[in-house]
């Protein structure tokens, strides 16, 4: 019986993100915030909002808090950021989710290595799911920790 573990690293090499684009960032003292779009397979465009407060409580140093949701699926929170697509390239949108990520870091600081937890926002259970899958594409030092009200970060643990 194959692990979905093994099966993400057998995936997660070749998966390929969807060209995407900057839409905004805005920086204002130590937080910014930064605005990507991309479409999928079935054209529904996505829509990556990366919140950056640069000196965490938590975790001590710069925090990227995640959300990315449908933008065809209308205003209501609970429908845009619970809505499937169903168009069965869930790896290849959070493929492009943490190129997003990456490029935020190195827009804002230079690297993603200066980041020092990344937080996913949703209630859904595909997010242990994809946190697995994004900690494959993260460099090595990143661990997936539950803080204290459930929010689930991947930490970097190469950052002092």
């Amino acid at each position: 019986m194959i692990k979905l573990v093994d099966l993400l690293k057998e995936i997660g090499e070749t998966t390929e993100p969807y060209p995407f684009t900057l839409e905004l960032a805005q920086k204002r003292g130590d937080s910014a915030r930064l605005v990507y779009h991309f479409d999928n397979k079935n054209e529904d465009t996505i829509k990556v909002e990366i919140v950056v407060d640069m000196d965490s409580y938590y975790y001590k140093g710069p925090e990227f808090t995640v959300t990315f949701s449908d933008m065809t699926s209308g205003d209501d929170e609970d429908i845009k950021y619970g809505t499937m697509t169903n168009s069965g390239d869930s790896l290849k949108v959070i493929s492009t989710v943490i190129a997003c990520i990456k490029d935020a870091g190195k827009q804002l600081l230079g690297s993603l290595d200066k980041v020092k937890s990344i937080n996913f926002k949703g209630d859904d259970k595909r997010f242990k799911v994809y946190l697995k899958y994004a900690q494959k594409q993260l460099p090595s030092g990143w661990s997936i920790e539950t803080r204290e009200g459930g929010n689930i970060d991947l930490v970097n643990n190469n950052t002092q």
